[in-house]
């Protein structure tokens, strides 16, 4: 019997000590050392343990991650080299005018281009709605 408490006591603290070595290297590959959780890894064994792994699960059951911030670099221009620059002759389009694009509401009095919203001509003052 006076030989069962030193192996009891020695088993207990040697336990303790594998435990608060894992605890520790746990620790230090998530890169945030605290003595506290050694020690009780230490003193409580696999209790400190039990207690070091679900404080641990709890401050990862909601791993929100934000979206990555928005980069704001400048806008990107690409300059043609003035010594590569080959002469290539483009036929210019025509672009209509207003008063040739079909689909844009006219004024029936002097046939201006109007807006659908308004209720009396811009240009000769004729009513459009009554």
């Amino acid at each position: 019997m006076d030989a069962l408490v030193p192996i009891v006591l020695l088993s207990w603290f040697g336990l303790g000590a594998i435990i608060a070595a894992f605890i520790y290297l746990d620790m230090k590959g998530r890169k945030s050392v605290s003595t506290i959780w050694v020690v009780l890894g230490f003193l409580l064994n696999l209790i400190g343990l039990l207690i070091y792994y679900l404080s641990v699960r709890a401050s990862r059951r909601h791993p929100y991650q934000y979206p990555p911030l928005p980069r704001y670099d400048g806008p990107m221009y690409d300059f043609d080299d003035p010594k590569e620059e080959t002469v290539v002759e483009e036929k210019e389009e025509e672009t209509p005018s207003i008063e040739h694009i079909e689909g844009i509401p006219r004024c029936p009095n002097c046939g201006a281009a109007i807006s659908s919203h308004e209720w009396e001509c811009p240009h000769c003052g004729a009513k459009l709605r009554y």
